[in-house]
């Protein structure tokens, strides 16, 4: 019989999904300050398409960093127990995105 995780205070993936956002909104709204600011002086249509573009971007960036560097937590997003296989990369994961 498995044992079942118990989620706590200081566990992480308690944190995981919190901080997950706040990076992303600081890390987006960085690309998007920093777009305008090199773009200020730029015809309209530029000054209005290039910043959430750069937003756009930045938060793909963040999100396949992300996928890449934690995954996902354990047992989630499975349709079996959480067991994968010993690459350790669920049979529905995408062969796009980095494992």
């Amino acid at each position: 019989m498995a044992q079942e995780h118990r989620l706590g205070v200081l566990d992480w993936w308690m944190w995981e999904a919190p901080l997950t956002v706040l990076a992303g909104t600081f890390g987006g709204l960085f690309a998007w300050a920093l777009a305008a600011a090199v773009v200020h002086r730029a015809g309209g249509a530029v000054r209005r398409l290039v910043p959430p573009l750069v937003f756009i971007g930045a938060l793909v960036a963040l999100a396949l960093v992300h996928f890449s560097w934690l995954g996902t937590p354990y047992a989630l997003g499975t349709i079996s127990d959480g067991a994968c296989a010993d690459d350790n990369v669920p049979p529905w994961w995408p062969g796009w995105l980095p494992a």
